[in-house]
């Protein structure tokens, strides 16, 4: 479309309507659309499709789940928890952010929150992540966590990750990490 793709739309809409169901469509090959990244997430249709194609994918869509689960992003660097939360929240998840290990515990300890994910950086001021994970891991067994880390570079990096991981991490991520990678894990990790 002239002067906006269908994916800023969304991004734009997104945040003010996540009850909004969204279906891609695109005449562009699928590598192309690939390569662009233009769907990055969510249903898709290719043109050419006929009225019975269209109808089975608008039903499909219109079945899914309305209301995305809630996501907390726990990161000491400013940047990284506004783009993550950014990413998150353009395809329409619920996402609060913390800035250390100590409101990522009193955040998923308050009744009035249903976080399903945590997403934490390992090397954080206050109190680390890898502490963070095993009281996550202790008293909330049911959340999915998935942990973070660019504190590190090669053999020492795979370690803290693995360690993470060992310790209750359901997932891990090196840093930076691609916004393709992290909703992948998401969708991933919230099923």
């Amino acid at each position: 479309m002239p002067r906006m793709n269908g994916v800023d739309l969304v991004r734009r809409l997104a945040p003010v309507h996540p009850e909004m169901h969204v279906l891609y469509m695109s005449g562009y090959p699928g590598d192309a659309i690939a390569e662009r990244g233009l769907f990055e997430t969510g249903p898709s249709i290719a043109k050419p499709f006929t009225l019975e194609q269209l109808a089975q994918k608008v039903r499909a869509v219109l079945a899914g789940p309305v209301s995305r689960p809630r996501i907390l992003v726990a990161d000491d660097d400013e940047g990284v928890r506004h783009l993550f939360c950014k990413v998150l929240e353009a395809q329409g998840y619920r996402v609060t952010s913390a800035a250390d290990g100590h409101q990522v515990t009193a955040l998923v300890t308050d009744q009035h929150e249903d976080f399903r994910l945590v997403i934490i950086d390992l090397v954080m001021p206050e109190r680390e992540g890898i502490e963070t994970i095993c009281s996550l891991r202790k008293n909330r067994p049911d959340i999915k966590i998935l942990a973070v880390s660019g504190a590190f570079k090669g053999p020492m990096l795979d370690s803290m990750l693995t360690c993470a991981s060992m310790l209750g991490a359901d997932a891990a991520l090196p840093k930076p990490v691609h916004p393709q990678d992290l909703l992948a894990t998401v969708r991933t990790l919230l099923g």
